[in-house]
């Protein structure tokens, strides 16, 4: 097996499991070390009709934007793998 094939899929694997520690658990961490930062109990961080706290909207929209760019980092290395299959 090529070894550039084999450090291809370590690196995606590598980008996937930070993209899915990132979205699931990690988002709720990121919520209670925020609002414990800022104060605010973790009764309040969401309300009861499931939005977020106001005081952590600007935190969570920055950590959505990050998320986001992980999201496009690993479909653009999937195009990339998939284009360099073919081609070559």
């Amino acid at each position: 097996m090529n070894e550039d094939v084999v450090l291809y899929f370590l690196i995606l694997s590598v980008l996937i499991y930070f993209y899915q520690k990132k979205t699931s658990w990690g988002f709720l961490k990121f919520l209670q070390e925020t609002a414990a930062d800022k104060k605010i109990s973790s009764s309040d961080i969401i309300k009861d009709n499931l939005k977020i706290n106001e005081k952590l909207s600007e935190d969570v929209k920055g950590y959505k934007k990050d998320t986001n760019a992980l999201k496009w980092i690993i479909i653009v290395y999937l195009i990339y793998g998939v284009l360099e299959l073919f081609l070559v």
